[in-house]
């Protein structure tokens, strides 16, 4: 019914409200139909075999999977197209140990590089609907960006050379010498989200996701 109808509006707006309200208060900004550009590199893993197991571990030291690469032709890993580090104090605790940690680099100068990497299928569906281009050593990234995303996306999109550098550093951890064979993968897309999405400092985000009502209105 219309008045039914009403009610939900209403109801709607003062959700929405409610999470604009928190976000300023921790200074967080709040955009809606969101335009994004999506990136990942991936290191196709078909044909290689390893028995290491590949951790997720974030940047703030907290190890969120630990996964087996299965042999599957599609099976790759993927991570994020900008380098990556660890404060020493919370990467300690993975390197002291007798195996260290595949997925971090200890610069030795107090700098521990991080690939905050997870196993993926190309036949997942952001994988199968995405583009992609297999990254040459010589590839100029702007060009390999342009053949992925478009001359739009340029100012934007970024990949850093030094996340395709550690990105190369685990292959080798993981699979050995041959890794160096094989050709890196830029995957893209671009999507744009209908709801709200929250960008600000880590830090703030947390705070805003400790109130109650926040969480309850984000489900």
């Amino acid at each position: 019914t219309s008045a039914t109808s009403a009610t939900s509006a209403t109801s709607a707006t003062a959700r929405k409200q409610l999470l604009l309200a928190e976000a300023q208060r921790w200074g967080i900004k709040v955009h809606q139909h969101f335009d994004a550009e999506e990136i990942r590199l991936v290191f196709p893993c078909s044909g290689l075999r390893t028995k290491q197991i590949v951790e997720t571990i974030t940047p703030g030291g907290i190890l969120l999977a630990k996964q087996t690469v299965p042999l599957q032709r599609t099976c790759a890993l993927a991570t994020v197209p900008f380098a990556q580090h660890i404060p020493m104090p919370l990467a300690r605790r993975y390197l002291s140990r007798d195996g260290g940690c595949l997925v971090m680099d200890d610069g030795g100068d107090g700098s521990v590089a991080l690939v905050q990497a997870n196993i993926m299928d190309f036949n997942d569906d952001w994988f199968r609907d995405c583009k992609k281009h297999e990254l040459n050593e010589t590839d100029d990234l702007n060009e390999a960006l342009y053949h992925a995303l478009g001359t739009s996306a340029l100012r934007t999109a970024t990949i850093d050379p030094e996340a395709i550098r550690q990105l190369r550093i685990l292959a080798r951890k993981m699979f050995g010498a041959v890794a160096d064979e094989k050709q890196l993968v830029i995957c893209a897309r671009r999507c744009q989200s209908q709801g709200l999405v929250f960008v600000g400092r880590a830090e703030d985000i947390h705070l805003f996701l400790r109130s109650d009502a926040v969480r309850k209105e984000l489900g």
